[in-house]
């Protein structure tokens, strides 16, 4: 990778921390000069490496614990690592992974949404309904 791309890797990643942080406290983040294709290519990469390791954490799983302990539900996955239970160390990376993946893909799928019925178009309309008093604050959500 040359020093220009890891700039670009850099700028891109940071621009969509800072948007989406602005995102969930129901905010416009500013306006920047990263395109949809680059914040796209970005999400796309940082999905693929977080399948990666959370099959690998599943596989990890499969080998000490067998198939069969996969029919839980999440919940009751978050459960046993809530528990401390210390049979249950390899189950916190994978649920680690397992959630981030989720989040990057939910990011995925807003990014890739018309300009219109993008995240940026709805966060503004929960503003503007909280601003004309339709829409507490505690209720405002893309």
């Amino acid at each position: 990778m040359t020093v220009d791309e890891a700039a670009t890797r850099l700028r891109v990643a940071t621009t969509i921390a800072i948007n989406w942080r602005h995102y969930a406290k129901t905010q416009l983040p500013p306006l920047d000069a990263t395109t949809k294709p680059e914040k796209i290519a970005s999400l796309q990469a940082a999905l693929a490496g977080h399948r990666q390791r959370r099959d690998r954490s599943r596989q990890a799983i499969v080998n000490e614990y067998g198939e069969g302990f996969f029919v839980r539900s999440m919940a009751e996955l978050w459960a046993l690592v809530d528990m401390h239970d210390p049979s249950t160390a390899r189950v916190r990376p994978y649920l680690h992974h397992e959630s981030c993946t989720a989040a990057i893909e939910a990011m995925l799928w807003w990014e890739r949404q018309p300009h219109l019925g993008g995240i940026r178009f709805l966060t503004r309309m929960n503003i503007n309904l909280r601003d004309m008093g339709y829409l507490p604050q505690e209720r405002a959500a893309a």
